[in-house]
């Protein structure tokens, strides 16, 4: 198409330039060197579309390259090409050496430290072993001898618990009802004086008893708690003690008289006496509990219970008794008793609103 229109403009040009090559001779001249100038820029414009040919070959066959590797590969997910250029960087990125030191691990999942922190209340129930000692200030010795006291327990508690670390402070009440018992007999024997103007000989048997039916303490913790995993606390209590509970004394007593040519006269004594014995001492304490899940535990605690010595009035009745005569009426005896007792029991918690758990590694 190009060499038609040049030959067309070629034509024309020298029709022209017949034309006017009756008027002036050098005007054919002029021509022919545009004409050769045309033929010059025609020779540089093919060189320069022989270059673009090239330019647009190598391009097509390294498309055709891609896609046959495309094809190789198989089929893979679709990214979107950027548009600022970063496709370059990331294929360097791609082309550096991978890391042969050791992979980051992340750490390791953090644990709740177990917290004892909340109010809390529970049900205990175990055994009690106690001691009475009885002594009566007016004889010559006062002691009349002891018993011990054995029995179930069982019943509440409530308290509180401040933790702060491995420190846990707290408070807690308590109350078991209880069936505790003893008894022990006692004989005294004696040869009896002035002021009877008689010789005479007594004795007298004594059966003294004791039941506690309730036992209540109010006392401070102060407790060390373990790793968080185990869920432990080792505590220590102290504080005030209360019992509730009776007392009894059944006598079988009786006096011989001599003298005066006459037959031995025999007197007897028959009563029982009672009093309530109720009574406000010291308490101590140890104790083992474990957490078995956030809000409920177990435990086992072993108390001492010391309520000292206590002056007792019992009051009843009495029956006198001798040559087949008999006289009745109210009787009354005073004796010291001292009194302890240990109890050991299991119990259960339940604690509300603990505190927030402390992230540990």
């Amino acid at each position: 198409m190009k060499n038609i229109l040049k030959c067309a403009f070629a034509v024309a040009m020298i029709a022209g330039c017949n034309a006017a090559s009756a008027q002036s001779p050098s005007s054919s001249e002029a021509i022919l060197q545009r004409l050769d100038a045309i033929d010059k820029r025609n020779a540089k414009l093919e060189s320069e579309n022989a270059a673009l040919r090239d330019r647009v070959r190598v391009l097509e066959q390294g498309h055709g390259n891609a896609a046959a590797d495309a094809r190789r590969l198989g089929p893979g997910p679709a990214r979107a090409q950027p548009r600022d250029g970063t496709k370059e960087a990331t294929s360097a990125m791609a082309m550096m050496p991978k890391s042969t030191g050791p992979a980051y691990k992340a750490p390791p999942a953090v644990a709740a430290a177990y917290s004892w922190t909340g109010f809390y209340v529970g049900a205990n129930a175990g055994g009690a072993i106690g001691d009475r000692q009885w002594s009566d200030p007016t004889l010559a010795p006062p002691e009349l001898g002891s018993h011990k006291m054995t029995g179930w327990l069982g019943g509440f508690q409530a308290g509180y618990n401040w933790q702060t670390g491995h420190l846990v402070l707290g408070a807690e009440g308590t109350y078991q009802f209880s069936d505790l018992r003893g008894d022990h007999q006692n004989v005294t024997v004696a040869a009896l004086g002035p002021p009877l103007a008689l010789p005479q000989f007594g004795t007298s048997t004594d059966r003294f008893s004791t039941r506690i039916d309730g036992i209540a303490t109010l006392a401070g913790r102060i407790g060390f708690a373990s790793d968080s995993l185990d869920r432990t606390l080792f505590y220590a209590k102290g504080g005030a003690a209360y019992a509730s509970g009776s007392a009894a004394q059944a006598t079988n007593a009786g006096v011989l008289f001599f003298g005066g040519g006459a037959a031995p006269q025999v007197i007897t004594f028959t009563g029982t006496r009672t009093v309530t014995d109720d009574r406000w001492g010291w308490m101590a304490g140890l104790g083992l509990e474990q957490g078995l899940t956030e809000n409920w535990s177990a435990k086992i605690e072993y108390d001492y219970l010391d309520f000292g010595t206590k002056s007792l009035r019992l009051t009843g009745a009495g029956c006198l008794a001798s040559g087949g005569l008999q006289a009745c009426g109210p009787a009354t005896s005073s004796f010291d008793v001292r009194q302890n007792a240990q109890l050991l029991m299991l119990g259960i918690n339940y604690r509300f609103n603990n505190g927030p758990a402390v992230a540990k590694y």
